[in-house]
């Protein structure tokens, strides 16, 4: 008999989220039914002919404004429909076809654009019927941002085609639908309107928003290129899967030192490629200087480039196809842009070489001043797991990039009608130490997690119930939707989609906690939320005058991705008073030595900030550098990215915890702060260095039994293994064992250690007790089962293995 079973509490059954491979599954098919020597290569899956329909939608959920407006060019031979049945209080339809019975957009070109639209208002009020609310195409896709109106005229760019759709008169508490058919919006090529944005706006100057993306977003690919040199920010490529796979470019870029360049004059760029050995030297993917070949993956002949041909350029020659890039001053707002690229895909480049964006001086046309990789984006996943006072189940979390709303699917067991709510909290749930505590308190996971308190949406909201997405904190799952209401239930299973719980950036949620409240609003019980990928974990111990731990957590494939620091601290003298605020605290170069512990001169040692890309700190530092421009500040500046700190009198207070997702802080790579020192100030801005301590990776603890001794152990062989990477982490157990011929009934942890010279060393008294330092086994009843409805592993000694 052999037994192999891997226990990942973290990951209990399949991710309910599809994952879209028709085309490969298309090819896999052709193979098999093919009795012949054939070679396939496979690069992108299968597109449909060129008469396919294209789709692409804008979803609202924000500002008291939820629904949708569609766009869909159907193939020319096809007549218009009319939309299908409705009850909503306003059709629209306005067709516009020639005697061809082809639809032909208002400039006679050749055209069967329909914009559908389904739109409920919520929360808009005070509109009278003159006060139509009309649609109209946006410039830039709608961004998340804390710092700003997200629907303002800076963010969304320039309006688009001269056309604004009229879809009102919209009364408060109303729903409209309608059809527009035959419009002048393209779909495919360099003029495409998707990945652009859609705005909604009212006569009295209401505003909602939503970014144009694909009909199913899941089919997306996503790259992002992080500029490093005299100019920084991020240039985002999105590839649609589905016909026709354009490639949307979107560019937010500013310098980070004057260059004497006019804020008019925009900048040559490439896409460059580098040898196949180029990239072994990290240190020169970052100082830009293997940039020496134009991407030109089929040789093209350039002799008719324009921007008004751009298919006869070299794939890499995006200044011969789009023009030059604007960048914003280091004193102003980043300029933005956005093209769309039907030859660049994301798939099916050369192994071994990189890709990457380069700017070059206007003046210097062969000297890259600022570069960058393009990386492709895994989705990101990650889940709650619930194994806690007889409930059982998950909350899993799917989001494929910034611009996609984030997959919600919940499935909880055992409420027994005791759960009122459910909400993401700030920080994460710590190890359980004592049998009774409560591990959910407001001192343990802190307030609901809700960093745009201050800047919501616009429109007050008057009825939560009714309230869109945006008009309740980031944490509040149980407002988002109406059918995640968990009173009165046993169980509850719902997937819902949600625009406003973000999985990336500064404000994502992995890395904290969800709770679920009981009776009165109370807090019953909660769960770390992991992303369902292997991490790179540091951590910084202070121990002198301020005590406590750092934690840095970090994708281990993707040393571009956001970085999560958690923390705790507190004062150690006992000598202080009250809890001190505004504290500075940076990253430095060197690890700290013993001067970590003087009195004067204390943690000199750690050297000067951590800044390997050298940022300016002479002039305008203080203003220029803040959250919304990271690449302007060193980039050990935390305090400055992030928030100052207080350190509070005793670590139990809960007033010195403290969580950040901090976007430009790699733990592996050449731009590593593995190694380096965090250095704390003194209090209220000082300069004063308080308290060091040096950035350590931390590795799993394991444990294993692979040597087993009793009676008939000669014929048992395998393994027993546990993995801890830290303690506010699940356990992962594996267990794989031969030769048990069925006689095996229970498996257990016992407190003490095997005595190998015991003729018989497998009994109680020699092992002792299952290990239970909670008590547990005062819950089991004589069957061996915890009594009441306690199913849960909690309810269960810690070293019983029939609870895992």
């Amino acid at each position: 008999m052999t037994i192999n079973r891997s226990f990942h509490q973290r990951i209990s059954g399949p991710w309910p989220f599809p994952v879209a491979h028709e085309g490969w599954i298309f090819l896999f098919f052709l193979f098999l039914l093919s009795s012949t020597m054939i070679s396939i290569v496979l690069a992108q899956p299968i597109v449909p002919r060129s008469g396919s329909m294209v789709q692409a939608v804008a979803t609202f959920n924000m500002r008291g404004i939820k629904g949708y407006v569609k766009f869909t060019e159907v193939p020319l031979v096809q007549q218009a429909t009319s939309l299908p049945d409705s009850t909503n209080d306003t059709l629209l339809s306005i067709a516009a076809s020639d005697s061809t019975g082809i639809l032909r957009s208002r400039s006679g070109l050749a055209a069967a654009v329909t914009v559908e639209y389904h739109i409920q208002n919520l929360q808009w009020s005070g509109i009278s019927a003159k006060d139509d609310v009309f649609v109209v195409v946006r410039q830039f896709p709608v961004v998340w941002n804390a710092a700003g109106d997200r629907c303002s005229d800076p963010v969304l760019g320039k309006q688009l085609f001269s056309a604004e759709f009229q879809v009102g008169p919209i009364r408060s508490n109303a729903t409209i639908s309608g059809v527009i058919e035959g419009v002048d919006i393209p779909l495919r090529g360099p003029k495409s309107v998707r990945g652009r944005s859609v705005l909604m706006v009212s006569g009295k100057r209401l505003r909602a928003c939503a970014t144009i993306s694909s009909d199913d977003f899941r089919r997306t690919r996503t790259a992002v290129a992080r500029l490093q040199g005299n100019m920084a920010g991020n240039i985002f490529f999105r590839q649609f899967i589905t016909f026709p796979s354009d490639t949307t470019i979107f560019a937010d870029l500013y310098k980070l030192i004057p260059d004497g360049v006019a804020s008019n004059v925009s900048y040559r760029w490439q896409l460059m490629t580098t040898g196949p050995l180029d990239r072994t030297r990290p240190e020169d993917q970052v100082s830009c200087r293997n940039m020496r070949i134009l991407f030109d993956p089929d040789f093209r002949n350039e002799k008719e480039c324009s921007e008004a041909a751009p298919e006869k350029c070299k794939i890499g020659n995006m200044v011969g196809k789009f023009g030059g890039m604007p960048v914003g001053l280091p004193s102003g707002e980043a300029k933005r842009a956005f093209y769309t690229d039907p030859d660049f895909t994301l798939s099916g480049w050369s192994t071994g070489r990189g890709i990457y964006v380069a700017l070059f001086h206007p003046n210097n046309p062969l000297v890259s001043i600022a570069c960058g990789e393009v990386r492709l984006m895994r989705p990101k996943l990650a889940q709650a797991s619930f194994n806690q006072d007889g409930v059982k189940g998950s909350v899993k979390l799917r989001q494929t990039s910034q611009f996609d709303p984030t997959e919600v699917y919940v499935n909880l067991r055992g409420l027994r009608s005791r759960a009122s709510g459910i909400a993401v909290h700030e920080f994460p749930r710590r190890q359980r130490l004592l049998p009774q505590e409560n591990l959910c308190t407001s001192q343990l996971i802190g307030d609901l997690f809700d960093p745009l308190r201050g800047a919501r949406s616009v429109v007050a909201v008057k009825n939560v119930s009714a309230s869109t997405q945006d008009q309740v904190g980031i944490g509040e799952l149980s407002s988002k939707t109406s059918g995640l209401d968990l009173q009165e239930k046993d169980a509850v299973e719902l997937e819902f989609l949600d625009d406003n719980l973000p999985l990336f950036g500064g404000l994502s949620i992995i890395g904290r906690s969800v709770a679920v409240y009981g009776e009165n609003n109370s807090r019953w019980i909660c769960s770390n939320i992991w992303p369902d990928e292997e991490l790179v974990i540091a951590k910084g111990q202070f121990f002198y005058g301020v005590g406590g731990v750092v934690y840095l957590r970090q994708s281990k494939e993707d040393v571009g991705s956001e970085t999560t620091i958690f923390g705790n601290l507190f004062y150690t003298n006992g000598i202080q008073a009250t809890p001190t605020k505004n504290h500075n605290w940076k990253v430095h170069w060197s690890p700290v030595m013993r001067d970590a512990f003087s009195y004067d001169g204390r943690c000199i040692s750690g050297g000067e900030v951590f800044d390997p890309m050298n940022v300016d700190t002479r002039k305008n530092y203080t203003s220029e550098c803040h959250p919304t421009r990271p690449f302007r500040c060193q980039m050990g500046d935390l305090s400055s990215r992030l928030s100052p700190l207080t350190i509070a009198l005793t670590a139990s207070t809960g007033t010195g915890r403290f969580f950040f997702t901090e976007t430009y802080l790699p733990l592996a790579g050449p731009l590593s702060a593995a190694g380096k020192s965090i250095v704390i100030y003194s209090k209220e801005f000082g300069q004063e260095r308080q308290a060091c301590a040096t950035i350590k990776l931390v590795y799993p603890t394991k444990a294993m039994v692979k040597d087993w001794i009793g009676f008939g152990s000669g014929k048992i062989q395998g393994s027993f293994t546990a993995v801890q990477s830290t303690a506010d982490q699940e356990t992962s157990v594996n267990i794989g064992l031969d030769g048990l011929a069925r006689t095996a009934s229970t498996m257990s942890v016992h407190v003490g250690p095997v005595e190998e010279n015991l003729v018989i060393p497998c009994t109680q008294e020699s092992l002792g007790a299952i290990y239970d330092p909670f008590n547990r086994a005062e819950n089991i009843s004589n069957g061996g089962i915890p009594a009441g409805n306690a199913t849960s592993s909690d309810a269960w000694p810690i070293g019983d293995l029939r609870c895992v």
